[in-house]
């Protein structure tokens, strides 16, 4: 079975009831954009760290590879000698509650034996290439919502809109956050029932993504109106096996 689907339908057809007022999203100025290179991140995060530290600075990521990493290895941790510095139970949940959603609080409530929270220091390990920073720089003051939010244009490569003004923005920065220009994966998932049975679902996935290819232009993905093409093919179970989805993510 092979099934077409289209973008903005499923990822945020409850934001565009919301925002259906929004034509045309405005630019921001250049002073605006500035401050992606000053009290913000160059991808549009406050840049300082919270008032209390829990939150450090960014201070430009993880740009080098962990020492002994190689191509093709899982990534090892590169802060293998962080302590715990407290452990969330549902003995002691109360005294976190302003911090947990309201499932996490149930699975402790749930499995208050076997399931807790070990809390570390906070990190921000986050970084990206040079050239989405860049583009991240020229789509602030380029990048426009068009079609009631149903499409943009003038961007290419980072994210759209790192100064976001409405929620139709933010989901378009998720849409098109950066993740390479290509990527293969096989794998699966499982959902769990209350009493611990569950069916696997097997996948191989790929997805080409010409807006963050190296040389995209807002122009061109303008004219071939394609962001990404996605291909999901299920591998297992066999009642399931064969079953494919195809997107082709068109800029508007």
């Amino acid at each position: 079975m092979l099934l077409t689907m289209k973008k903005i339908t499923l990822l945020t057809s409850a934001l565009t009831f919301a925002l259906a007022s929004v034509s045309a999203s405005a630019k921001i100025t250049p002073q605006e954009a500035a401050k992606l290179k000053g009290e913000l991140t160059p991808m549009g995060a406050v840049r300082a760290a919270n008032a209390d530290g829990s939150i450090p600075a960014w201070n430009g990521g993880i740009t080098t590879p962990p020492a002994g990493y190689k191509v093709g290895m899982h990534h090892p941790d590169p802060f293998s000698g962080d302590k715990v510095l407290y452990t969330v139970t549902n003995a002691n949940k109360d005294k976190y509650k302003d911090l947990l959603t309201p499932g996490v609080s149930k699975m402790l409530a749930i499995y208050p034996d076997t399931y807790k929270l070990d809390v570390y220091q906070t990190r921000r390990t986050a970084s990206y290439p040079q050239n989405v920073y860049d583009a991240t720089m020229k789509n602030a003051t380029s990048a426009e919502l068009v079609q009631d939010g149903n499409g943009i244009k003038g961007a290419a490569i980072g994210v759209p809109f790192p100064v976001p003004s409405n929620g139709l923005e933010v989901i378009w920065n998720h849409i098109l956050r950066f993740r390479g220009a290509a990527t293969i994966r096989n794998g699966g998932q499982a959902v769990p029932t209350a009493d611990g049975d569950y069916t696997y679902i097997g996948f191989d996935e790929s997805i080409m993504i010409d807006y963050s290819k190296p040389d995209a232009t807002a122009a061109a993905l303008e004219e071939s109106n394609i962001l990404f093409r996605f291909k999901q093919k299920i591998t297992q179970p066999a009642r399931l096996a064969g079953t494919a989805l195809l997107v082709h993510e068109t800029m508007d």
